[in-house]
């Protein structure tokens, strides 16, 4: 254990006493360095090897005092900025809430970032606990917690505040490894289920490879806020924020080069010429080939798969033009690019304005009969009632949001992402799909 842990943990000194202990053991071991120099003339030989023995360890003692020194220094001056940060915070919070009394549509944007942070005091509290220490986190998040109810109109005591803050502060099974963290190292969605930094880390990189996934979110929520800059890098929220612009963008356009690939941010019309952010190249914006002038020509190879999923009843998303295959369910699809639209003839779903059946029978039974299945070995009545029973339910619960499950032991397929599940499987209570954790959580 180093001096620091034994002063500062082991004896919960104050800064004062720190400041004067280091001090007195400062001065000890300059006036025993200045006795030893005026003693060591006339030693004898042998004594020379313990001499420099001391030497070292009161150079290392001295070390361990300069890094105590240093130490308080920087918890001294990240306390003045962390109290400076609070100040400025609690100024803009109350700009804040007298602009949220003068507009009644404030408070619906507050709580729509995605996050159970209910005010923005969270982060204040957070920034308390991360350099003040935890006690000064949650007595932040108290009053702070109070405060918001009391501007929602909601009157709770300083007791039902410290509660609630207790229960913030304590540590919490992240919903994706299922290890304990603390509050620091955590985010809590609306849905009250926790994600560790590591966690976190890895959903954000997996929405940035594969846009199902983006935004990043649990149980449809959006996992988005200033919390985020607590737990994430800057180079990962720069690349949320560059992922954010390429999959808002309808009509995209990526370096023609296959071996590139980049996203090329739009540009005003009439510009037709794309330059490559990466590798330079030209690429046109219309026909998506390489830059050209005059006319774009028909691609023969575009051409050749569009056919095949027209043979195949296949339907192409208006929105990023990716082409989507039914394969259960009913006509109301939902791109990964998270647009929703009618299978049949490709209009918008919310709100639908077209007059397609909501389902294909023969697709409905086809998937009824899959459920049925499922349960295993039954009878030739037994299976057809269940088939009923299956058929009844999809045409009565066509429309799923997924919201509760239960859960199966054994091994399973995903029925969403068709991955290997070999422990367990969730089953959604209303549509009875079967998926896995990570479909579960931040996919459906």
């Amino acid at each position: 254990m180093t001096l620091i842990e034994e002063l500062m943990h082991l004896y919960n000194l104050d800064e004062d006493t720190l400041r004067a202990i280091v001090a007195i053991q400062a001065a000890d071991l300059e006036k025993d360095a200045r006795s030893t120099t005026a003693n060591r003339n006339g030693r004898l030989a042998t004594t020379h090897r313990q001499d420099q023995d001391a030497i070292e360890a009161r150079n290392l003692v001295m070390k361990e005092i300069d890094d105590v020194r240093r130490y308080n220094n920087d918890a001294n001056l990240a306390r003045s900025i962390a109290s400076a940060v609070l100040s400025d915070a609690r100024a803009i919070e109350a700009a804040r809430n007298d602009m949220r009394e003068n507009n009644e549509d404030e408070g619906d944007d507050v709580e729509a970032n995605g996050l159970q942070i209910e005010h923005p005091g969270t982060s204040l509290a957070r920034w308390a606990g991360l350099y003040m220490g935890e006690q000064a986190g949650k007595e932040q998040y108290a009053v702070e917690y109070q405060r918001t109810q009391e501007l929602n109109g909601t009157n709770i005591s300083q007791e039902q505040s410290r509660r609630v803050a207790d229960w913030w502060s304590a540590a919490k099974e992240c919903v994706s490894c299922l290890d304990q963290k603390s509050h620091y190292e955590i985010i809590v969605p609306r849905c009250n289920h926790p994600y560790c930094q590591e966690c976190l880390c890895e959903l954000f990189q997996k929405s940035f490879m594969d846009e199902s996934l983006f935004p990043p979110r649990c149980c449809h929520n959006n996992l988005e806020g200033a919390e985020l800059a607590f737990l994430l890098s800057k180079d990962l929220l720069e690349k949320f924020e560059e992922k954010k612009v390429e999959f808002g963008t309808d009509d995209r356009t990526y370096c023609h080069i296959k071996t590139c690939s980049t996203f090329i941010r739009p540009r005003p019309a009439p510009q037709r010429r794309a330059d490559c952010p990466k590798c330079g190249a030209e690429t046109c914006f219309r026909c998506k080939q390489e830059y050209h002038r005059g006319a774009c020509l028909e691609n023969t190879e575009d051409q050749a798969v569009l056919e095949l999923a027209e043979g195949l009843g296949w339907r192409r998303c208006s929105r990023c033009n990716t082409m989507v295959e039914l394969v259960h369910g009913c006509h109301h699809m939902t791109c990964k690019c998270r647009y929703e639209f009618c299978y049949l003839c490709g209009g918008p779903w919310i709100p639908k304005t077209c007059n397609c059946p909501t389902w294909d029978e023969r697709r409905l039974l086809e998937r009824a009969q899959a459920i049925a299945d499922r349960d295993g070995h039954i009878n030739g009545n037994e299976q057809a009632g269940q088939v009923e029973r299956a058929a009844a339910m999809l045409r009565e619960r066509h429309e799923c949001d997924h919201l509760e499950y239960e859960s199966f032991g054994g091994q399973f397929e995903c029925e969403e992402c068709h991955d290997e599940m070999p422990l367990f499987i969730y089953q959604c209570r209303q549509c009875e799909i079967r998926v896995c954790r990570r479909c579960r959580f931040n996919r459906l």
